[in-house]
């Protein structure tokens, strides 16, 4: 069984291409397989742009030490195991 590897943009854009002529040569019948492929053409382009926008902010994100801990209601009643030395 071969495995799937990722297509890349390049090859996106050459299929496109290839639809393209295609459908200029024999018939519109391609023009599923044309939008399907520049829809995610597309969408890969608009996840990077939004990720570069969001790395362009500089914002940090808070390490886990900074994150304050919330107490979560189901684990009050949680009875440690009896080689623990922790209090809980």
């Amino acid at each position: 069984m071969r495995l799937a590897r990722e297509i890349s943009d390049t090859e996106l854009e050459e299929g496109l291409d290839l639809v393209a002529r295609l459908i200029e040569r024999y018939d519109k019948k391609y023009w599923l397989l044309y939008d399907r492929l520049n829809d995610e053409l597309e969408l890969r382009r608009g996840r990077v742009g939004k990720l570069r926008k969001r790395a362009k902010r500089g914002i940090q994100l808070p390490t886990f030490s900074e994150v304050p801990a919330r107490k979560n209601p189901m684990l009050q009643n949680v009875v440690p195991f009896p080689n623990n030395k922790e209090k809980v």
